[in-house]
């Protein structure tokens, strides 16, 4: 895989006996974290039996990174945050980092993500990218219930269901104050949240 290509380095730090070192990016504060606390204590169980030390790291790390052989993210990444910046730190370090800087770029990005699918031809919700001016066609394509979705969202954050106009008209109005274009899809009830890992190319779970 280009993201952990790159060979874990001599460890800068001596203090551990551990062959190497892994900095787990998180934020304790996070509503709702990719993985919980209770996860990443697993998480350095496992590594410390396998010859890893696992350390969580926050934002205030920054200049630390570079003390450790990789980095692996755990807050909710995005490219106008310290995620982004903690990521391109690594891949300048020659650090294996996930997720790394371009799926970050690609993968916070909706509009990206749906045209990508169509261009693939793909099975998805049917989508529309909307202005200001073209709200209303949402109505008109897909019908209610809808979802409005700005292009940035991670982890159902700036993603809304409308039940009809009034609320169609309403939710748009908030997003546009967020963002020059917004995504509408088709409704589709599922029970629970779906997530998808996918690893070198790989969906791993």
């Amino acid at each position: 895989s280009r993201y952990t290509r790159a060979q874990f380095r001599e460890r800068r730090r001596k203090a551990s006996t551990s062959r190497y070192s892994l900095a787990v990016l998180w934020n304790p504060a996070e509503a709702l974290p990719p993985s919980s606390a209770r996860t990443i204590k697993k998480f350095q169980s496992v590594g410390a039996s396998m010859g890893l030390e696992v350390e969580p790291i926050e934002r205030k790390d920054f200049l630390r990174l570079a003390e450790y052989d990789a980095l692996f993210i755990r807050e909710t990444t995005a490219i106008d945050n310290h995620t982004y910046r903690f990521a391109k730190k690594a891949e300048v370090e020659g650090m294996p980092v996930l997720d790394d800087p371009m799926s970050i770029v690609r993968c916070t990005n909706k509009v990206y993500l749906a045209e990508l699918l169509q261009a693939n031809k793909l099975p998805a919700p049917k989508t529309l990218i909307l202005d200001r001016t073209k709200v209303l066609q949402a109505e008109e394509v897909l019908g209610f219930p809808l979802v409005l979705k700005i292009p940035d969202g991670s982890f159902s954050r700036g993603v809304f269901k409308a039940n009809d106009r009034n609320e169609l008209t309403k939710i748009s109005r908030d997003l546009f104050k967020r963002s020059d274009v917004i995504l509408a899809q088709e409704f589709m009830y599922t029970e629970f949240d779906w997530r998808v890992g996918v690893l070198n190319r790989q969906p791993i779970f």
